[in-house]
């Protein structure tokens, strides 16, 4: 394994739960990013992006422990949910406009986990 790979792995086994949410959310506004630069001049490439942002909201929903708090929950399988739909939507017309909406969903959740992950640092 190369020196940037060993990095990441061990930032990632060494991180706690929400910290890797952070990084999960930070990961996925950058592939957002990157497929809403793409999406004409390289469906291929948004696609590829698009599935990669869908695993990670994927990943969220199976994650939920509605024991813990199932409002929370709740509200956050709709989100993630629509997150979903909306970037399946977006690899099938190849839409902009809904991979940036998911974008500013994904930015106002990854400022939210961020504030919450300091907050109980």
């Amino acid at each position: 394994m190369k020196g940037i790979a060993r990095y990441k792995k061990v930032d990632v086994e060494s991180a706690s739960n929400g910290q890797v949410l952070v990084m999960l959310m930070r990961g996925a506004s950058v592939k957002l990013d990157e497929a809403a630069e793409c999406v004409e001049s390289d469906p291929k490439e948004a696609i590829q992006k698009l599935r990669q942002v869908r695993d990670v909201y994927g990943e969220l929903l199976a994650s939920l422990d509605d024991a813990t708090a199932p409002e929370v929950c709740a509200s956050l399988r709709r989100l993630y949910g629509w997150c979903i739909r909306e970037l399946a939507q977006a690899e099938k017309e190849k839409s902009r406009a809904r991979i940036l909406g998911v974008g500013q969903v994904t930015d106002t959740l990854l400022e939210a986990w961020t504030g919450a992950v300091a907050e109980a640092g």
